[in-house]
């Protein structure tokens, strides 16, 4: 079929892309670039309007000069005025909005073609492991309210499980989580024989918890492609040990589309005909920026995805960037009494040192007191001992906060179905920030 032959030649021109020595890639980005930047300047209201205040040419000659004249555009912007980075004229493509929990998400309008160059983008990182386009796929992932409301609502309900059954899909929702579920999703899954597994990474986990020690899947998993949230070693672990395969960590967002994808060889791979991306230090890791090379028709240039990595952009085989990891949300920060400001993978850490740890939420209030909340892999409450280290050591760190801790039986998630690691009301004036 016409389709996916079309697929198959996308699928193929990736392949070539990145086979390119680095500086002839450089050169076809730039072009990429600087026709991003043109469009930008004729037909988008706000970046038409910061180049002229800013005075900023209509090309550049690196991404050097790119990077030190563009400044970064923020989250902020998009949540305030969204239809002025749209670019002028009418194209086929739909508005979408990320899943803000606090209520603001940030909303953005993906054309089709742009939107069919992330899916490519990510079909070809799933070939890296194997995994064809319509190979048969479990997903834990989306919920009810996903859908929306009204009468366009009532369609993606009807629409959605015809689309999956086409696409040799078989879905569970991520807000039914609990061990007598998770045992249920299992079951399934062995009767369905899919060949992946596509999953918030915290509900993944969760899934191979629920069903360790039970019958193998009567054919294995090739791989976990884990998203939306950081993939930690606990989670290789343990689906690794239920599922026999090795874990991907997808990064992508509604508002850049897929940025980079975890390779068999290490790193997460970005994809680099479709984004350029950049690492800006801050506090102990780096902020990611994103620049949208592809023709989504709402332009995004060094925007501020809000995600976090530990170490500057990396270069792997051909020069072939790539990012060490992605650790999390830039504004998950914890704040101390004292003026100090802990970036919360520093107070994750603590935690995750503790064997029976299944999963937890630190949540922070508006006099600096700390809330944790433990889910446990055997049920039981931590010992008091642990307890008190835990605090003890979250003290050192933000100072004299009251640290309160105790086991719970599930963690409520976010609007989007995603875990919230840390949520400080010290983050924003509003006590909130979108997820």
């Amino acid at each position: 079929m016409p389709r996916f032959r079309e697929l198959s030649r996308e699928m193929q021109a990736r392949d070539d892309f990145i086979a390119r020595p680095k500086n002839e890639r450089e050169a076809l980005r730039l072009q990429l670039l600087n026709g991003a930047w043109l469009n930008a300047l004729k037909g988008s209201p706000y970046y038409g309007e910061l180049a002229r205040r800013l005075k900023l040419p209509d090309h550049f000659g690196s991404f050097e000069e790119y990077s030190s004249l563009v400044p970064a555009t923020p989250k902020s912007a998009l949540r305030m005025a969204a239809d002025g980075f749209k670019l002028c004229g009418w194209r086929r493509g739909k508005w979408m909005a990320t899943g803000g929990s606090t209520g603001v998400p940030v909303r953005v309008f993906w054309g089709l073609r742009g939107h069919l160059q992330s899916l490519r983008d990510q079909y070809w990182a799933r070939s890296w492991w194997g995994i064809e386009p319509f190979d048969r796929q479990a997903m834990l992932w989306g919920h009810e309210r996903s859908h929306g409301s009204g009468l366009a609502g009532n369609v993606r309900r009807i629409a959605v499980p015809l689309v999956d059954k086409l696409r040799r899909r078989i879905r569970f929702t991520a807000y039914k989580l609990d061990a007598e579920s998770l045992r249920r999703y299992y079951d399934v899954i062995a009767g369905f024989g899919p060949k992946s597994l596509y999953a918030y990474a915290s509900a993944a986990h969760l899934l191979a918890l629920a069903n360790r020690g039970r019958e193998p899947l009567p054919r294995p998993l090739q791989a976990a492609f884990l998203a939306a949230e950081p993939v930690i070693d606990a989670f290789r672990e343990s689906i690794r040990e239920v599922f026999g395969c090795p874990c991907a960590g997808e990064y992508g967002s509604i508002d850049c589309g897929m940025i980079a994808y975890e390779h068999p060889r290490g790193g997460y791979r970005i994809f680099e005909r479709s984004v350029y991306v950049e690492t800006v230090p801050r506090g102990e890791g780096f902020e990611i920026l994103v620049t949208q090379l592809r023709d989504t028709g709402f332009p995004l240039f060094r925007y501020e995805v809000g995600d976090m990595t530990s170490a500057p952009l990396m270069r792997g085989a051909n020069g072939w960037e790539m990012l060490a990891n992605v650790e999390g949300r830039s504004y998950d920060m914890l704040h101390g009494p004292g003026g100090a400001v802990v970036y919360g993978g520093a107070v994750t850490q603590i935690i995750k040192q503790l064997p029976d740890v299944a999963i937890f939420a630190v949540r922070q209030k508006r006099d600096f007191s700390i809330s944790i909340e433990i889910q446990t892999c055997s049920g039981n409450d931590l010992a008091e001992a642990e307890k008190a280290r835990i605090a003890r050591e979250v003290g050192e760190i933000l100072g004299p906060v009251p640290v309160e801790i105790r086991r719970v039986e599930s963690l409520e998630r976010t609007a989007a179905g995603k875990h919230r690691w840390i949520t400080s009301e010290l983050n924003t004036p509003q006590g909130a920030r979108e997820k």
